[in-house]
């Protein structure tokens, strides 16, 4: 029975060492391997993105309605915009302005020196 358990117990740690060990690579080509598949991955999608963009152009060319709603919804998100950023810029001044600056404390007397009361 305790030859079982110790068994278990190994093949425990020897499940938990291979996690660790595929956890980090073990030497720096194989980082950059990793990093380079990610980079050629991202590649692809920017490949992938003006080929999107030029139907989309296409689309807008064929429905002049919808390229003049887009362009309303455009024009309505950039005056949100502005809203929103006098509105964040109210809150900062409030923020600002909601507690006294730095300086010596006029609510404290220290004591004098010598005096233990």
């Amino acid at each position: 029975m305790e030859r079982i358990s110790v068994l278990l117990l190994l093949i425990l740690l020897g499940f938990a060492h291979l996690a660790s060990f595929r956890a980090v690579p073990l030497t720096r080509s194989q980082s950059l391997m990793q990093e380079s598949l990610s980079l050629l991955q991202e590649s692809q999608n920017l490949v992938q993105e003006p080929q999107s963009l030029v139907q989309e152009a296409q689309n807008l060319m064929e429905e002049p309605q919808s390229f003049l709603t887009s362009r309303n919804i455009y024009q309505e998100m950039i005056a949100e915009g502005i809203e929103e950023e006098l509105l964040v810029e109210g809150r900062m001044a409030f923020e600002n302005t909601d507690y006294p600056g730095a300086g010596a404390n006029n609510h404290h007397t220290p004591r004098q020196p010598g005096r233990n009361n």
